[in-house]
């Protein structure tokens, strides 16, 4: 490496969803010679003064992130950010209006896109910005077929414990959230959107609850139709899974899983059903068969992405999903096929769609982001951001990210093994 080592600080908020990314992009970064933390979104947002002055990688554009990136500039970190939301939307007007606030970008000093779908939505706010890049996620990279030995032993594991079984993915923590109530979660979407936005924020909540309920409803009813095939519920990573053991406690051929990243599930899946979902578009790319579950009963919301049923295909009630699961769940070989128009749509919503190049693609562009100013360590001493019983809090587990980064070795990320140690900022890449 030609260029001093930089400190780079990479938020983790949903573990089993984004730490797996995280751990491959700070590796790469820890192989050039950088500072690299993987840091509890919690513990850094409520206290960015209480870390040295680093280049922080965080999620998200909306209105509601406007003062945690301005309490984080303010204590002298730079800031790069890769929307979460910035994927499968149903229209660049209404992302925007929802998702993106031009005063939170302007405090943005580097953007990571996901695709060139998303880029042109943005347009209008790309020429204002310091820098951008259209790189895809890494969270996909490790669908590729190179990432997949990361995966193997987890895989295998699931397999020896629950056999052969049909895999339904749920999307609705927005009405079955594991902490908030519906109430709350209404008044923060109607603070956070924004042009007219927020008058529909009942309006989708409605049809997200019917959806659920529906949902809910067609797994029951399929599992009486298909006593002969075991069935698991994987709730979003933020939903009350306990809402879902409630409701099948009493059915044996349905189990309830909301442990551990979506990947070995989906892999070891015989087949995979979805609700508009992104685990739709991560079973394709696995090649497992998989299809996207959407009642005809309840009219498709002008605001639900399409993207997963375009990908996946669509079944539109109960009878011809349970004969799309018994097809494919009886076959000896259940792998999923590809599709062109589908792959072709994909690669326009998801840069690395071919080729698992995200998290070097990042690395790199974080590489040449401005350091924080000489002066950032006076801010940080300035700054009123500190928050020592948020210090206090740690979830990554120190076991797993070493796990993560061994089996990223055998993938050919890097040529040695980059260990992980705790100290007093956080889980540390050496």
């Amino acid at each position: 490496m030609n260029q001093k080592p930089k400190n780079f600080i990479l938020l983790v908020e949903v573990v089993d969803r984004e730490l797996p990314g995280n751990v491959l992009v700070g590796a790469e970064l820890a192989g050039r010679g950088h500072n690299v933390w993987l840091i509890e979104k919690g513990r850094f947002r409520k206290s960015p003064a209480s870390f040295p002055p680093s280049v922080v990688l965080e999620k998200g554009l909306s209105s509601g992130s406007l003062s945690r990136f301005r309490a984080i500039r303010g204590a002298g970190h730079v800031l790069a950010v890769m929307c979460q939301e910035g994927f499968i939307y149903r229209s660049g007007e209404d992302y925007i209006k929802r998702r993106v606030s031009a005063e939170t970008i302007r405090q943005v000093d580097y953007l990571f896109l996901w695709g060139e779908r998303q880029k042109q939505d943005l347009e209008q706010f790309l020429g204002d910005m310091r820098g951008y890049s259209v790189t895809g996620s890494p969270r996909f990279d490790l669908l590729q077929v190179r990432f997949r030995k990361s995966w193997e032993a987890q895989v295998e594991a699931i397999r020896r414990q629950h056999g052969d079984f049909v895999l339904f993915t749920s999307r609705f923590s927005s009405v079955n959230h594991f902490r908030r109530s519906l109430d709350e979660t209404l008044d923060r979407r109607r603070a956070q959107y924004r042009d007219g936005a927020e008058e529909t924020v009942a309006g989708r909540y409605e049809i997200q609850g019917r959806l659920f309920v529906d949902y809910m409803k067609t797994v029951g009813e399929i599992a009486v139709r298909l006593p002969g095939i075991k069935f698991v519920v994987r709730p979003h990573p933020v939903e009350n899974a306990e809402v879902w053991r409630a409701h099948f406690a009493d059915v044996g051929n349905v189990d309830i899983w909301d442990e551990g990243a979506a990947i070995p599930w989906l892999s070891a899946a015989r087949c995979v059903v979805h609700n508009c979902s992104t685990t739709g578009i991560e079973a394709y790319l696995l090649d497992r068969p998989v299809r996207e579950y959407y009642p005809g009963s309840i009219a498709r919301s002008e605001f639900d992405p399409v993207l997963p049923g375009e990908i996946t295909g669509v079944c539109e009630d109960a009878e011809d999903l349970a004969a799309w699961i018994e097809r494919h769940a009886m076959r000896d070989d259940p792998g999923g096929t590809r599709n062109r128009s589908a792959d072709e749509l994909l690669a326009y919503y998801l840069h690395n769609y071919r080729e698992p190049n995200a998290y070097a693609e990042i690395a790199s562009a974080l590489e040449g982001v401005r350091s924080p100013p000489r002066w950032a360590k006076l801010m940080n001493r300035l700054s009123r951001k500190r928050n020592e019983k948020k210090m206090k809090d740690r979830y990554i587990e120190l076991d797993e990210v070493n796990r993560l980064l061994r089996s990223y070795v055998a993938c050919r990320v890097g040529d040695r093994f980059v260990p992980a140690t705790a100290d007093e900022v956080g889980i540390r890449l050496q």
